[in-house]
């Protein structure tokens, strides 16, 4: 009866051993490698090794992208500017999937506030703004101060845009159906070799699902999926001459801004695995 029982111990104790060095190796593994095998098994999807947990990119040569979350898998094709002179006379990119539902108009004004000229002219208003609205001046003094002077320092004027159409297939990496907005995908700019900016102005998308008066100001870039799912699809982005100037020669990039920078001219743009150079996509669809 004790052999019995010393037996029965033996094997309880080489069991525990064996879930314990499991979870010693399960652990010793990087969150990256816990990720890709999860996925892998549960619904197919199979993420580039290239892809570490050091939040390096895939090689721009591939022309495949992952977003910060590691939830979207970007594969960008081809992609066509149009300058907004023409944005009316074009008919592939239907009014119903622009963001307003409505073609841009080419002649939109935009208000200009000369708050430098203004600041001087009045050093109480530059010190209200400077203190946080701390200084002298009330709250109810600033807006009336406001009102009465903002339109001798206001001009209006159509800055020149350019708006670029990114074709791209979208895969919706993870275990389960879920929602993810798809436009943290952003345009970088870079002058004289230097990143002078971003642009996260979505202004296109032709696989909308959210299109009621209700929710199509906040979710129209939004998309319900299932993982492993790939939608080919067009988004677009406006860019105007407040981010580049469109007079000296620059270069547009595709990619994310990291989760770990917040100066975002910091990037390399020429070397940095996070972004593809957009003049490496074939330029028509």
């Amino acid at each position: 009866m004790r052999e019995k029982a010393d037996t029965f111990t033996i094997i309880i104790l080489a069991i525990a051993v064996i879930i314990f060095v499991a979870i010693v190796e399960n652990n010793s593994k990087s969150p990256m490698e816990r990720f890709r095998e999860r996925n892998t098994s549960n619904s197919g999807i199979e993420i580039s090794k290239d892809y570490e947990a050091n939040d390096e990119r895939i090689d721009k040569s591939s022309r495949l992208l992952i977003d910060p979350t590691n939830t979207l898998q970007y594969e960008l094709i081809s992609y066509e500017i149009i300058d907004d002179i023409d944005i009316a006379k074009q008919t592939k990119y239907p009014a119903e999937f622009f963001y307003e539902g409505e073609i841009p108009d080419p002649n939109s004004l935009t208000v200009y506030i000369d708050y430098d000229s203004m600041r001087q002219d009045y050093p109480e208003f530059a010190e209200y703004q400077d203190s946080f609205g701390m200084s002298g001046m009330t709250d109810e003094e600033y807006l009336n101060f406001w009102e009465q002077h903002v339109s001798e320092y206001s001009t209006s004027k159509h800055p020149k845009t350019k708006y670029i159409f990114l074709r791209c297939k979208i895969t919706f990496l993870g275990g389960a159906r879920f929602e993810k907005g798809i436009n943290d995908l952003r345009v970088f700019v870079m002058c004289n070799n230097q990143t002078t900016g971003e642009v996260e102005l979505n202004c296109y998308f032709d696989h909308p699902q959210h299109t009621g008066e209700d929710d199509r100001n906040e979710f129209f870039i939004y998309s319900f999926n299932k993982a492993g799912e790939t939608i080919d699809c067009v988004v677009g982005f406006e860019i105007t001459e407040d981010t580049i100037d469109f007079s000296k020669d620059y270069s547009l990039y595709l990619g994310f801004e990291p989760l770990s920078l917040d100066n975002i001219t910091q990037i390399d743009l020429l070397t940095d695995k996070r972004f593809v150079a957009m003049d490496t996509l074939e330029e028509v669809f």
